[in-house]
Order: C-alpha cells, then structure tokens, then sequence
C-alpha cells in the first residue's frame, strides 16, 4: 500500500539528510585511516547473513552507476546476542541531471533504519532477519514517503565439502515506495568463492521479479590489505528478465574487523 505524508516536515528532513551525507563522508575519510573495524554485511545486493558483533560498527559505501547514478551509505553497530542497528542514506542521485522522482518512484532519495538479528542454529548454517524503514526526502509531489524493505535469509557455509564457498538464499518484501513498480514480494540468492587463497573471491547475487531491484550482479571481491582490514568489491549489473533494469556496475568499499568471517557470536 502507498503511504504519503504531507509536508511541513519535507524541508527539515531534506536538509537534515544533506547535512548527514555530508558529515558521513567526512566521518568515512577519517575512519578509514584509523584502526576502527568494519565488516561486509553484503555480497553486492543479497543481505550475506552476518550481524556486527557488539561494540563493533560496520560501513560500507556503495556505488551504482550506470544511466541513473546513485549513493548508498550504510553505517551499522553491534548491539550484543546478535542484534544490529543503524541507518543508511538511501539513493542519493550522483549525476545533476537526474531528475526528482515522482510519487511511489523507487528512486527517492531518503534516510532510513535498520535493524537486523542473526541465528545460528549449526555451526555451518545461520539465519538472518532484517528489515529497513525510513521517509523519503523528496518526490515530484512535494511530500514525504514511507519506505520499507524487509528480509530473511539463510548463509551456509559447508566445512567437511568439495566446495569451500558461502551460498546465501532468502526472501523479502519491499512497499512501492522502495521497489517501485512491480512485485513487492520474492526471492534472492548468492553465492561468494575463494578464486586465490582469501585474498580474491568470485561473488554474485541475484534479486528476483520486475521491480527496480531485481537485478543480478556478478563481479569479483579483493581483500588488498588484509592486516589493515581493507577491502573492495566491483561487479556488472544485469536486469533481471522482464524488469526492464538498466545494466551497469557496482562498487563497494568495506574496511573489517578483528572478527571478519566469524558470522556470529560463539555458541555458548
């Protein structure tokens, strides 16, 4: 269901998300030299099934680019027993010639929360639950837009196997205001594949359905510093059939911490 807010907050918020973009790149420049720890929470697209571990804070900066180019920066904290909050400044247009979306258009920039909670039920296989919501900042009506996208996913991890990969594979929903026009319910999967050593992974995901999420990317992870916990990630995006989704790429850099491939906490 489409939910619009009338405006008397739009302009507060449009500001206040201006100003918070600004201070995170200032923050994300200075946190990258300092000996604080990220994790990858995300293949590119697909949620990858890990949480951050208490007192330890994830960031990862995205960008799409291809006719629409858009900035996606999410900055997590661990919260303990394998929760996870935070926010992320959704789709902020990098090109000047985009134009403002419409009304229910999923290309609204905006601010949302996130919230994640993770389960290990064995020691080769965890569950993840999360969900983002949050307001635009802006649309072609001048009013403000609920955004929600919500998930659950399975991580497994086989020791005692051939294949010494991660294969991801879930389900989610999402309102119109985040998918836009399309499904709003389907499913995702991944998988990620150590090509030399620990260094250098094959990575892919895939979105399913005809909205403006469903794309497949597939592309490749580089941990180039593994002491100082630095690593990048760059991939092609193929629309998903029927989607009518523009191809393009997709880069993302993440710098992880001391626990960087323990999934969750230790099982008591």
């Amino acid at each position: 269901m489409h939910r619009s807010f009338t405006s008397p907050f739009r302009t507060a918020i449009f500001q206040f998300q201006q100003k918070l973009h600004r201070f995170l790149f200032t923050a994300v420049g200075s946190l990258l030299f300092s000996q604080m720890g990220w994790a990858q929470q995300n293949l590119f697209n697909v949620p990858s099934g890990t949480v951050t571990r208490k007192d330890e804070v994830f960031l990862q900066q995205q960008m799409n680019l291809g006719r629409f180019g858009e900035s996606n920066t999410t900055i997590d904290y661990g919260l303990g027993n394998d929760w996870e909050v935070g926010i992320n400044i959704f789709k902020v247009n990098l090109y000047p010639g985009n134009l403002k979306p419409l009304p229910g258009e999923s290309n609204e920039d905006a601010l949302l929360i996130n919230i994640q909670k993770g389960f290990r039920p064995f020691e080769t296989l965890t569950f993840e639950i999360g969900s983002q919501n949050g307001l635009s900042a802006n649309n072609g009506a001048q009013k403000v837009d609920y955004l929600n996208f919500t998930w659950a996913v399975s991580r497994w991890e086989p020791e005692a196997s051939p294949f010494k990969g991660t294969l991801i594979s879930g389900v989610y929903y999402g309102n119109t205001n985040f998918l836009g026009a399309g499904n709003e319910v389907g499913w995702m999967t991944g998988i990620e594949y150590p090509i030399f050593c620990e260094e250098l992974s094959f990575v892919a995901d895939f979105i399913s359905g005809t909205n403006s999420n469903s794309v497949a990317v597939i592309g490749a992870q580089w941990t180039f510093s593994e002491k100082n916990g630095w690593q990048v990630s760059l991939g092609a995006q193929l629309p998903s059939p029927g989607s009518g989704n523009d191809y393009g790429a997709v880069f993302e850099l993440t710098k992880f911490p001391p626990s960087f491939g323990k999934v969750l906490a230790p099982k008591s």
